[in-house]
């Protein structure tokens, strides 16, 4: 039986969350003329002391058109197969908090400042492949595209950059937004397991007390 697709409430939000701050930044930004304007400072995740606050809005900033558009692509395919089956809430949090693991783990191993939501983009795509994977009642059609989408990913991200000779700039961030997607989904998966294996005893309880005859 087809299940009904789900409306992704949480995906669709901050992907024109994203997109409004790109057009509010762009909007207030100062035309200089020397290549890529100012990125607003106080936004930008600061390599050498980062705020809380900038912990979470580097996300929402992007050079230009392009840079964010390949993450809100990313976010918004992945974002919605994720949904479908995943609470909003709970993948709301998830994204928050994919935020600031992205950038206080890149922050461990670089002093560089950070913007951009492709780490954040990562850890979707990461969080999804092991989330839909593990689904047992998702059809073999379905999981294997998500799969497929998934390695195209990385595979045009992460490797032709290094076959042209030129690893992505942003590789570091993308790693740790990779490790904390897988971290996330397994623990999900494994929450998902525990879960129906506590249902399933306690089904058969109920039944044997059932069945049992009164002494």
């Amino acid at each position: 039986m087809l299940r009904r697709a789900r409306v992704p409430v949480t995906t669709l939000l901050f992907v024109l969350s994203l997109a409004f701050a790109h057009w509010l930044d762009v909007r207030t930004r100062v035309r200089t003329g020397l290549g890529f304007e100012p990125l607003p400072g106080r936004f930008v995740f600061d390599g050498e002391s980062p705020t809380l606050v900038q912990s979470l809005g580097y996300a929402w900033i992007h050079v230009d058109s392009a840079h964010l558009t390949s993450n809100v692509v990313t976010l918004a395919l992945f974002g919605t197969l994720a949904e479908q089956r995943a609470p909003h809430g709970r993948f709301a949090m998830f994204l928050l908090l994919s935020c600031v693991a992205v950038s206080r783990g890149f922050h461990l191993v670089d002093a560089r400042d950070l913007y951009g939501a492709s780490g954040v983009a990562a850890s979707v795509v990461a969080f999804t492949a092991i989330y839909t994977l593990s689904q047992r009642d998702r059809s073999a059609v379905t999981r294997a595209l998500v799969l497929a989408l998934s390695l195209a990913y990385v595979a045009f991200t992460e490797l032709k950059p290094l076959a042209d000779g030129l690893a992505n700039p942003g590789w570091i961030p993308h790693c740790v937004g990779y490790a904390f997607g897988t971290t996330v989904g397994l623990c999900a998966v494994m929450a998902r397991y525990f879960r129906m294996r506590f249902r399933a005893q306690k089904s058969i309880l109920s039944a044997s007390e059932i069945t049992t005859p009164a002494p």
